[in-house]
């Protein structure tokens, strides 16, 4: 049932997005199922960043019977991007530009598919760096 909802509600965005029928601002980030780029499981998201809503979520599992990743986890936020943006392009989105934690592997991703994307820093992981 949840799973329904979540993705009723993701398609929504995706036809909201659409229907502005301009390139889009995400925010891509991705989390782990433990720190320090250990987990066996990481999520990556992808939020539309005017409308403030889910657009994607791409689940990277490295263990068990749904296993759909091999690889280190620290290259699951890169290999997660890659498969959103992939979706992104069959579903019709452009990207105009990213936000995105200064993961190298992001923007590499997204520019393999949309070339002309502008790249911004999110600014909380800047200053995180900075501290």
């Amino acid at each position: 049932m949840i799973q329904e909802l979540i993705q009723a509600s993701r398609l929504r965005a995706i036809a909201a997005a659409k229907a502005r029928g301009t390139p889009l601002v995400v925010r891509f980030d991705a989390r782990w199922s433990t720190g320090g780029f250990r987990g066996n499981e990481g999520t990556v998201t992808c939020i539309d960043a005017t409308a403030r809503s889910v657009l994607y979520v791409e689940n990277l599992l490295k263990k068990g019977s749904k296993k759909n990743y091999e690889g280190s986890s620290k290259s699951m936020e890169g290999d997660g991007v890659k498969r959103i943006v992939a979706r992104m392009k069959s579903d019709g989105l452009e990207i105009g530009a990213v936000i995105h934690d200064d993961d190298a592997s992001t923007i590499s991703n997204v520019w393999k598919v949309f070339p002309n994307t502008t790249e911004f820093l999110d600014i909380n992981h800047v200053i995180k760096r900075v501290r």
